[in-house]
């Protein structure tokens, strides 16, 4: 899947360029300009062509999953480079103002400019996926030949376009949702201004706006292909699961992805447009009691309200760009446009460096509340080093409490089995501490889910910390009462900080206003 930032960053550009405008240092006719912006996208996708000839002429590797891993890391590199690229066409070579002044996209018809120009970039990924479909068939290839002598069954790879389509879909519903949201609220404030109710519009244009944001949600289970999950007694336990934690929901979705990402989410912040997805192949390589560890994750975004903080993260980081910007206007406005770009700057320096940090404190805390999840589930008959931890909370042991009651075995066996470890017959050891149990089963689906993904444990994630520091985090508070004290102190400065930065973003952005009036 392309990282959500990538689809940020994109939209951060054209949003820039709307409001900034044009800047452009050369002066080229029209077909100057489209060749130099498509020639620019064009090498870049030459580039990843040649890439990948080296990577086969190399010789072999130890699976294809291992050259699809390379040729995926210089596919970052390119898709980076390509929107740097459409930065500098839009502001310094005319490309945004030849499709909207000269293809007059404008007024009603902004929002398909903005669309326009993106599309270079678009046409650029998309030229990278079908230079990466071969090396993901071949992958998929070892896979189902993996499936076929473990006797399971595995999707088919997709034909080609299928395959770009489907990554068309989860790559670009960012821009969609936003794209839609800015063009209804340019359609409700046009309106408006239309039959006399000006003062009206602005502030019936940012609730169409809010409003999109929030129901978000429907519009994006259908356009990533889902279905409702009818697998019993598996969608009745995560159902209570959810219910448990106060998590309310519209759906449990079956995330269609031709068995190509093992995944889980919950999308939506209100509950009206709220969904929990689990990919085909999370269902078709994980076991139940691992897909119970994974959704546990989910409900403890849920839980925790992290959409939420992550709105209101943003927000703040909105703010306080403004604030900057407004102060920098007020005191020099002599460099107006200076301010401007550093507003733009700012926010992308947010989400580049800042909105990580808190995602992954926000990720800490879900596989957190999922341990203490699985910690109230019985517990393997298993001795593991280190002993020592704080008792399951109630709240959290109501989690999981029902669920267990529709468990048909409990046997030794079987869940040391699920751990992997071995139990003698003659004297079974102690039972694990319930925390280290739970924290040790969660790591065990987290371990179980990286190993079908192929990516490296000690990769970090846009959004998500490694794999390998997300379980020494989980097995370090599992043994240690004051590790879990410092976690909960963190996690409540870091609410506190983002609840403060919102305030002063928004009493600077006024105060800035004001003065600057």
């Amino acid at each position: 899947m392309l990282p959500p930032l990538l689809p940020l960053l994109l939209i951060l550009i054209v949003g820039s360029y709307s409001y900034l405008g044009d800047a452009s240092f050369f002066r080229l006719s029209p077909g100057a300009v489209l060749a130099v912006v498509l020639g620019m996208q064009a090498l870049l996708v030459l580039a990843a062509y040649r890439h990948r000839g080296r990577l086969l002429a190399a010789g072999p590797v130890d699976s294809a999953s291992e050259l699809l891993y390379q040729f995926g890391r210089k596919l970052r590199k390119l898709r980076s480079l390509s929107l740097v690229l459409l930065a500098l066409c839009l502001f310094n070579f005319g490309w945004g103002e030849l499709v909207h002044d000269r293809w007059h996209f404008q007024g009603l018809l902004a929002p398909l400019a903005e669309v326009i120009w993106m599309l270079p970039v678009v046409g650029a990924w998309i030229g990278f996926w079908l230079l990466e479909y071969p090396l993901e068939s071949l992958t998929a290839d070892q896979e189902a030949l993996a499936a076929a002598l473990e006797g399971r069954k595995f999707a088919p790879m997709p034909p080609r376009w299928a395959y770009v389509l489907m990554q068309l879909r989860h790559g670009m519903y960012l821009p969609l949702v936003l794209l839609l949201a800015l063009a209804l609220r340019r359609l409700t404030e046009t309106l408006l201004r239309h039959w006399g109710w000006g003062s009206l519009a602005y502030g019936a244009g940012l609730a169409v706006t809010l409003a999109v944001l929030l129901l978000a949600g429907r519009l994006v289970v259908w356009v990533w292909s889902t279905s409702k999950l009818t697998v019993e007694p598996l969608r009745s336990r995560l159902e209570t699961m959810a219910a448990a934690g106060g998590v309310r929901f519209t759906d449990i979705r079956v995330w269609h992805t031709y068995h190509r990402v093992v995944n889980a989410a919950i999308l939506g912040p209100v509950p009206m447009a709220r969904y929990f997805l689990i990919t085909d192949a999370l269902l078709a390589r994980l076991d139940d009691n691992q897909i119970q560890a994974v959704f546990a994750h989910e409900v403890g975004h849920g839980h925790h309200r992290h959409l939420w903080w992550y709105l209101a993260a943003f927000a703040a980081g909105g703010f306080a760009a403004a604030a900057v910007a407004s102060a920098g206007m007020s005191l020099w406005p002599r460099y107006d446009t200076f301010w401007q770009i550093t507003n733009y700057a700012l926010v992308a320096v947010f989400l580049i460096l800042v909105f990580p940090l808190i995602s992954r404190l926000c990720e800490h805390q879900a596989d957190w509340y999922a341990a203490q999840c699985m910690a109230a589930r019985p517990q393997p008959l298993v001795a593991v080093a280190g002993g020592g931890a704080t008792e399951v909370t109630s709240a959290v042991a109501a989690v999981v409490a029902a669920v267990d009651k529709s468990q048909e075995s409990n046997d030794l066996d079987d869940q040391a089995d699920y751990l992997g470890l071995e139990v003698a017959e003659a004297a079974p050891p102690p039972r694990l501490p319930p925390l280290v149990a739970g924290a040790e089963r969660f790591a065990q689906a987290l371990l179980a889910v990286v190993g079908l993904t192929h990516r490296p444990r000690d990769r970090k994630g846009w959004m998500h910390p490694s794999i390998s520091d997300r379980v020494a985090l989980l097995r370090r508070l599992a043994r240690d009462p004051k590790a879990v004290e410092a976690f909960n102190r963190r996690q409540r400065r870091l609410r506190q900080w983002i609840a403060a930065s919102l305030v002063v973003g928004v009493v600077l952005v006024v105060l800035a206003t004001i003065y600057g009036g």
